[in-house]
């Protein structure tokens, strides 16, 4: 579900990374934006309440964020603080980021698989997935031993299901409706 608030300031966002093309540095700056949420709790706390000043906030964001943002993004933030949407931030950053992915036709590809996949896999499985969704794949790996082989992969809201398991599965459903069992 999208969220209003969040997605009208990373259109806002959006917009003013396009008119000074700065659309990748906006990115680097948004990524860096949304792994400090993700790993800070405490910094998240804070951003949710209501009782922290305006003043104290914006203080603590450029601590945090001043020698790593272009200003513009610094800007940014300190905009949404001053107008009480602090909380917001995080899927604000989230939103610009997939407003630019989908003006790239990029996609992020969460691929999970049984072992470590050799780069010659890893190669085609995200040429296969680039195949079927007709975007670029960002791919994002990682390994679940409980998996008897092969891979799953989500590419947005679809679930590819390559595991031999599933495979299996599929076997011995057409088994038995070849046989007439049901």
């Amino acid at each position: 579900m999208i969220n209003r608030i969040s997605h009208r300031y990373g259109l806002a966002l959006f917009g003013e990374a396009e008119d000074r093309k700065m659309h990748e540095r906006i990115a680097a700056d948004m990524k860096i934006v949304v792994e400090a949420l993700d790993e800070i709790s405490l910094l998240r706390a804070v951003l949710h309440t209501p009782v922290v000043r305006h003043e104290v906030l914006n203080k603590i964001m450029r601590e945090i964020f001043e020698k790593h943002l272009s200003p513009l993004a610094m800007n940014f933030i300190i905009m949404i603080v001053d107008k009480g949407r602090g909380a917001e931030l995080g899927n604000t950053a989230k939103d610009y980021l997939l407003l630019l992915d989908d003006k790239n036709n990029t996609t992020t590809a969460k691929i999970t698989s049984a072992v470590t996949l050799d780069d010659e896999a890893k190669k085609e499985i995200v040429a296969t997935l680039a195949r079927y969704s007709g975007k670029h794949i960002r791919p994002e790996f990682t390994i679940d031993p409980t998996l008897r082989g092969g891979f799953i992969a989500k590419v947005g809201d679809t679930l590819i299901d390559a595991s031999l398991q599933h495979q299996l599965e599929v076997l011995r459903q057409q088994f038995l409706e070849g046989i007439g069992v049901n």
